[in-house]
């Protein structure tokens, strides 16, 4: 349980690392630490109508990542992806404890979405209080729910992908209590 910090800290100044060797080409937050994307080239916010004009240009143009800082910006960039699948949504999860996202895949199950969530059983599958009313709460709304594998010791992935256009690769759980401050990029290049 020791390395467990050492390697979280360790993939967070990797991810940070490759966002800075990124800075030229893509999104990143303000200075600020507010949650706000701001693209790298010209530093000006990012709003709805200027990404919908981003995405009216060809793919290779149009392809980008964005960085969403902790704790400022919350669970909204993340329910918004998930408010926003048309086809389907995959989850894994090391803790799980925020209702508004469980509440947003849910909605998505209820709307035929395909919903499918990896939650962590814990330390080699030895279980997990955390994540069980997650799980319970999703299986009851029509989510496809399953733990992780006990051949791992822990499945500390953090990822969410939407229709296998966008991803969000976090640093961050998923819980509505979180104040730390942690990092998640969001990729909507899916190649």
């Amino acid at each position: 349980m020791h390395l467990a910090r050492p390697l979280a800290q360790l993939i967070g100044v990797v991810m940070l690392a490759a966002l800075a060797g990124c800075a030229a080409a893509g999104p990143t937050s303000d200075a600020a630490g507010t949650g706000t994307v701001h693209d790298a080239a010209s530093r000006a916010p990012r709003t709805p109508e200027r990404d919908a004009r981003a995405h009216s240009t060809p793919v290779a143009a149009s392809a980008s990542l964005g960085l969403v800082t902790e704790p400022a910006a919350g669970d909204e960039p993340f329910v918004t992806m998930i408010d926003g699948a048309r086809a389907n949504v995959r989850m894994t999860m090391y803790e799980l404890t925020d209702r508004r996202i469980e509440s947003a895949l849910a909605a998505d199950a209820q709307r035929a979405v395909s919903v499918e969530v990896l939650l962590s059983d814990g330390y080699y599958g030895s279980g997990s209080d955390t994540n069980i009313a997650a799980y319970d709460f999703l299986a009851d709304h029509g989510v496809r729910g399953r733990w992780s594998p006990a051949y791992f010791a822990l499945t500390h992935q953090k990822t969410l992908t939407v229709d296998g256009r966008e991803s969000a690769i976090m640093s961050l759980n998923l819980t509505s209590t979180a104040d730390t401050r942690d990092f998640a990029i969001i990729d909507s290049r899916p190649a």
